[in-house]
């Protein structure tokens, strides 16, 4: 019998009734932070294009691990990629690496006017970067330099510069002050891309998502089109824009998007915009034919109850394989799309699992048991009846940029009503340890949770969609009792949820956003939580303790 197979029962469906709310209205601010990257220059061939890394506490690794990847995306077009990263960003490095860029990428805080600390523009601190006061010396202490130090340097003529500090740059407030009003949005926007603009920026782009730089960098390349149509066209986008004419440059405009109409500045562009084109940017050289989107060059069509594929060995590679399955109507323990099993004695390692279609599992899409070292990423998860993803067991992996849908639609009643998009799980087994979730979607789990941790440690949650799930996020002990500890939970954006029905379709479940149950040590910030009943956000009940999600931002409450 597969271990995958078994109904997995969670104690949380006994929390029918509100819990402590432990919500901190604001806006998002920039996910950031750690570790050493000296600069490195590649040969100087094409437009320049320099990658930048402040200073950002804690957060300053995953700011790294964003800006490789802009990185990685600006080398398919150019060999002329400049990175400074903190502890190593300090002024002087950053000015050498800016000169000449064509494309400018910011990963860190941002400081900008208006703001509530003073009634005047302070150009030497406000409206730039956030670097490092001295090199080697830690990710903890910021000096901003401000727009003042921006006018020093000679960009290339119509560079674009992209802002990925939430605070600011956008429009956006600090996380726990109030959000500003469209008229201060905008001139937050306006102040902030003022100096880069008069240095030879054709236009400045804020998002507080920093995995948009890898869409404007290829779209910069790879397409003949204006600035403002990829900026309008992004996978961010709001469709709320409005805009304004600049004040503090000569024939540039502005333009907001925000969550709603005019609250949630999450995203904006200033600059000129009604003639600046990719081509300008890229300083006339032709367009680049985009690569290829990964696509399954590999079929498996498996029939009722059976495996797709099944890996008992270590060091295996599965890229592009296009898995369907017999159905996903009634649950069979026995259809997995990807089994992968080790034991608890002698786990597998290094397994990859990318670019693959798997659909149509009266099971699981991908179920992992017993590995240490693993990754799952850009993989699109559809139609199964139990989980999408399951982790049983499993240590140091990595399980990002997936599509996961319509997990548990039907069916589920023949498995205790149990279903989940991504779950991490032992099954009486060792805890799932020093698994980061990234920057998934998961959608359409009406039953159930959306991304779930049985029992797990040292788990990060940062920077997912889920959509129309009943319990969005939920973190809680394993199957024999053992807490959950050591969670990060952040940058999350949580909306439509669902009503939870019994098997005789008459009794509501809660819908919750993000559940604590007998956890430890839970922290977190700026998540998004859009449409769930007022005061069912953020749950902590159970024996949970060390608790601590902050800087939340609560739209349309019902």
């Amino acid at each position: 019998m597969l271990v995958a197979s078994g109904a997995h029962r969670a104690p949380g469906r006994r929390l029918l009734r509100p819990f402590a709310v432990l919500v901190a209205l604001a806006l998002l601010f920039g996910l950031g932070a750690a570790g050493p990257n000296p600069t490195t220059v590649s040969a100087a061939t094409g437009p320049k294009v320099a990658i930048i890394v402040g200073p950002n506490g804690s957060k300053t690794a995953e700011n790294r691990d964003r800006a490789n990847a802009a990185a990685a995306e600006a080398l398919r077009y150019t060999s002329n990629v400049v990175k400074v990263y903190s502890p190593s960003a300090t002024w002087a490095r950053v000015m050498s690496a800016m000169s000449g860029a064509s494309i400018i990428v910011y990963f860190g805080r941002g400081k900008g006017y208006p703001s509530p600390y003073s009634s005047t523009l302070r150009q030497s601190t406000e409206d730039g970067f956030g670097l490092n006061p001295v090199a080697g010396q830690g990710n903890e202490t910021t000096r901003y330099y401000g727009e003042a130090y921006i006018r020093q340097v000679a960009l290339a003529p119509n560079a674009l510069v992209l802002l990925h500090p939430a605070a600011y740059a956008p429009g956006a407030s600090e996380p726990g002050r109030a959000g500003p009003s469209l008229s201060v949005a905008r001139k937050r926007v306006d102040n902030y891309g003022a100096g880069f603009l008069a240095v030879g920026a054709g236009a400045v782009i804020a998002e507080t998502n920093k995995y948009v730089a890898v869409y404007y960098i290829r779209r910069v390349f790879t397409a003949d089109t204006t600035v403002n149509a990829i900026w309008t066209a992004a996978p961010t986008r709001h469709g709320h824009v409005s805009g304004f004419v600049s004040s503090r440059t000569g024939g540039a405009v502005g333009r907001t998007d925000p969550v709603h109409t005019s609250s949630g500045f999450t995203r904006s562009v200033v600059g000129r915009l009604a003639t600046l084109t990719t081509s300008m940017v890229r300083g006339g050289i032709a367009v680049v034919a985009p690569p290829p989107a990964p696509t399954p060059t590999k079929t498996i069509t498996v029939g009722p109850g059976k495996i797709g594929i099944t890996i008992k060995s270590s060091n295996v590679t599965l890229d592009g394989y296009k898995i369907t399955g017999p159905q996903a109507t009634s649950f069979n323990s026995g259809e997995i799309g990807i089994y992968v099993t080790g034991t608890a004695s002698a786990p597998l390692h290094n397994i990859v699992i990318r670019n693959c279609y798997i659909g149509k599992f009266g099971n699981g899409a991908i179920i992992l048991q017993y590995v240490d070292s693993f990754t799952i990423e850009n993989c699109t998860i559809e139609d199964t009846v139990y989980a999408g993803i399951r982790v049983v067991s499993g240590k140091n992996g990595v399980i990002r940029y997936n599509t996961v849908r319509r997990t548990g639609v039907v069916g589920y009643q023949a498995n205790e009503m149990n279903s989940y998009g991504i779950v991490l799980t032992d099954f009486g087994g060792a805890q799932t340890t020093q698994v980061k979730i990234l920057s998934n979607v998961v959608e359409d789990v009406p039953q159930w949770h959306g991304i779930d941790v049985h029992g797990g440690t040292w788990i990060t949650i940062n920077g997912n969609v889920v959509k129309r799930a009943n319990r969005a996020i939920f973190l809680t002990t394993s199957s024999n009792g053992r807490s959950a500890s050591d969670l990060t939970v952040s940058g999350n954006v949580l909306s439509e949820p669902t009503p939870r029905v019994d098997m005789l379709n008459n009794y509501p479940y809660n819908e919750l956003g993000i559940t604590i149950y007998n956890a430890d040590r839970v922290t977190g910030t700026g998540n998004h939580f859009d449409g769930w009943p007022k005061f069912q956000e953020i749950n902590s009940e159970g024996g949970s303790s060390g608790v601590s999600i902050t800087g939340s931002v609560i739209t349309n409450s019902k």
